[in-house]
C-alpha cells in the first residue's frame, strides 16, 4: 500500500521513520522503495524525521527515484 498514491503518499514512510529513529541503533540505516507519487515529494522525503540523517536516493534503470536512505546518528 505504500507504493499507491493515497491522500498522504508520505504517510506510511513518516510511520516508518518513527519506528526506525527508536528502533535502529546508531548508524543503523532505513532504506525505502519508493512509487512515483513519492517521487515527486523527495524534497520532503529528505527531512522526513527528526531523528533520521538523510543520506541518499538511487534511480532504477530507467531513471526514476526509486530507493531512498536515511541514517540513525
Amino acid at each position: 500500500t505504500a507504493l499507491r498514491c493515497g491522500p498522504s503518499p508520505l504517510a506510511p514512510y513518516r510511520a516508518l521513520a518513527a519506528i526506525a529513529a527508536w528502533a535502529l541503533r546508531p548508524g543503523g540505516h532505513l532504506l525505502c522503495e519508493i512509487g512515483t507519487a513519492q517521487a515527486r515529494r523527495a524534497r520532503a522525503l529528505r527531512s522526513l524525521h527528526e531523528g533520521l540523517l538523510w543520506r541518499f536516493s538511487r534511480r532504477d534503470l530507467a531513471g526514476r527515484l526509486r530507493v531512498v536512505a536515511w541514517e540513525r546518528p
